[in-house]
């Protein structure tokens, strides 16, 4: 049974407030008249306007023993009765007169038989797409509301609740169960078979993913490989909403392999499909996320490596500085040794010999020039060569697909891993696509096309590390690897580059409605929310039908509703 606590259900709050008690309790004028006029005793007259006062808040009758005490002494009080007068009926016909009074002074519809069956039409639409029982009964009230009608009791709407999804739920499991067929459900039931161990692969499917580690790469990948071998978990749910698969999953990972003995097979089999296709969705993710968190952990080492270098070169940069000072003050024509050029020439190279010589000190230049200006991308690939090979093996797993119209570091990306076995320094900045079999068509003059990889989205430092101007046409491999591993996470966590079958690195476009669907939805939003109708969905625009010589809203004021 659902809790009432986690649905919308009206019911009378445990604590009620001064304020909540003079807006929603006390009666007017006209309701002390109306009432008056109806009631013989003044016990009657407290039960009828508790009663009007109630349903107004509630939508339905409750029990009048079960109105908390302050509400009955705030209605006592406003109508100055005894404080001994209580609201009780002397027979059940008046009780129900009353209450009669009271709807049509609501303007509710007392139907209940009509209000099942609209609880039930709605529960039964619902029903396919989710799976709480909560979210099915608030359904059905906003239906019931909607409808201007009684609510029925709470335990009337939880049972056509759990009968519907219930039977909404064996449709499903039936149609699961059809497309696994008998060598599907047999490998899905080896799962609960307890081992020499004690421990049962439903465990393992269930396990969630280590730390991103030089060994957890591998391992994670054997995991990932293990899960998909179970079976294509996405075409055995294919047209089950989502909301629905997370909840039998979760049901799954709540029990064992004991509890799951008790269910049917059909429910037992579906709960394990399920559980499958998350396992195979979070290790998808896992691996995504093990991968950004390794990227990060590297280039930090980087960084800090470029901030300790910085510190070790502060003494060769002030040593360069004395030293240059002594070859400037012999060859400064004003200087006390330029009276010879030969003489100055002569002082100059002995200074620099005295320094450490002229290899020494083009050797400190060129490190404290290599890592001027805060670029620590040279010193990426260096970090990047232990986990280079399974950092590879992880993106060729995934199964990346570009967001958007721009595929420059998935194209970079297979162009490395088609070289990513060769020993070579360079390989070069372009392709020359051919046929089917490989074979390069001539173009527009007669000579094949050439296609240049774009590398834009690259920052500066690093498309001067990934380049030689040495090797013209060519790129440096090894820094090529680390910019495209480092831009491959970055895209992941913003969301341009989106791993298929995963959940939390999924592309976003498949979570945004269809055109069609939005233009079966937005009647009934704009009518909810008081905005004029549209006229019609065009691509992704919607027009408003205002009349030109109209005002326009400033903004759209949320229906009330009745209760």
């Amino acid at each position: 049974m659902a809790s009432i606590e986690r649905t919308a259900y009206p019911r009378f709050k445990r604590f009620m407030s001064v304020r909540e008690l003079h807006v929603f309790y006390t009666p007017q004028p006209d309701e002390i008249i109306w009432a008056g006029e109806a009631a013989g005793s003044d016990e009657h007259l407290l039960a009828l306007v508790t009663q009007l006062k109630v349903f107004s808040r509630l939508g339905y009758f409750p029990v009048l023993d079960e109105v908390p005490a302050e509400v009955v002494g705030h209605i006592r009080r406003d109508l100055r009765l005894p404080e001994t007068t209580m609201p009780v009926y002397a027979s059940t016909r008046t009780a129900e007169r009353h209450r009669n009074l009271v709807r049509a002074r609501s303007e509710v519809v007392y139907d209940p038989a009509g209000a099942r069956k609209v609880a039930a039409d709605a529960i039964e639409e619902a029903a396919r797409r989710k799976n709480d029982p909560a979210d099915l009964i608030n359904i059905a009230l906003e239906r019931l509301v909607e409808g201007s009608y009684e609510l029925p009791a709470f335990c009337t709407l939880n049972d056509i609740s759990t009968t519907i999804r219930a039977r909404a739920n064996e449709e499903i499991f039936a149609t699961v169960l059809a497309r696994l067929g008998n060598a599907g459900i047999a490998r899905l039931e080896r799962l609960l078979v307890v081992g020499a161990g004690g421990k049962s692969e439903f465990n393992q499917l269930k396990r969630p993913a280590r730390r991103p580690s030089w060994s957890n790469f591998r391992r994670q990948l054997e995991h990932q490989r293990w899960v998909d071998e179970l079976g294509e978990a996405r075409a055995w749910w294919q047209g089950v909403p989502p909301s629905k698969i997370t909840d039998f999953a979760g049901e799954a990972a709540s029990a064992d392999a004991a509890v799951m003995g008790y269910y049917t097979l059909a429910k037992r089999v579906a709960l394990l499909a399920a559980l499958v296709f998350t396992a195979q969705a979070r290790a998808r993710d896992d691996t995504a996320e093990m991968f950004c968190r390794r990227v990060g952990t590297l280039t930090k080492r980087s960084r800090d490596e470029l901030e300790a270098l910085k510190q070790q070169h502060q003494e060769i940069t002030e040593r360069l500085v004395t030293n240059y000072r002594a070859v400037l003050e012999r060859i400064d024509p004003g200087g006390p040794a330029a009276a010879e050029e030969q003489a100055a020439l002569h002082a100059a190279r002995t200074a620099v010999a005295t320094a450490g010589g002229f290899a020494a000190q083009y050797n400190d230049i060129d490190k404290v020039t290599a890592h001027h200006g805060d670029n620590h991308v040279p010193l990426v690939a260096r970090h990047f060569r232990n986990d280079r090979a399974a950092m590879l093996a992880m993106a060729g797993a995934l199964g990346l697909e570009a967001t958007s119209a721009d595929r420059s570091v998935l194209d970079l990306l297979e162009h490395v891993r088609e070289h990513a076995g060769l020993t070579r320094d360079y390989i070069p900045d372009h392709i020359v696509p051919g046929d089917q079999a490989g074979t390069p068509q001539p173009g527009e003059h007669g000579k094949p096309p050439i296609r240049v990889f774009g590398t834009s989205f690259a920052s500066e430092n690093w498309n001067r590390a990934i380049r030689d101007r040495a090797h013209p046409g060519m790129f440096v491999r090894r820094h090529l690897e680390a910019c495209v591993l480092t831009y491959l996470a970055e895209e992941l966590r913003t969301g341009d580059v989106a791993v298929d079958g995963a959940q939390s690195y999924a592309s976003w476009a498949d979570q945004l409605i269809s055109v069609e669907r939005c233009a079966q939805l937005l009647p009934a939003f704009c009518a909810e929310v008081g905005c004029p109708a549209m006229r019609g969905v065009s691509g992704r625009r919607c027009t408003p039908s205002w009349p030109r010589s109209a005002p326009r809203p400033t903004r759209a004021t949320p229906a009330t509703p009745t209760w």
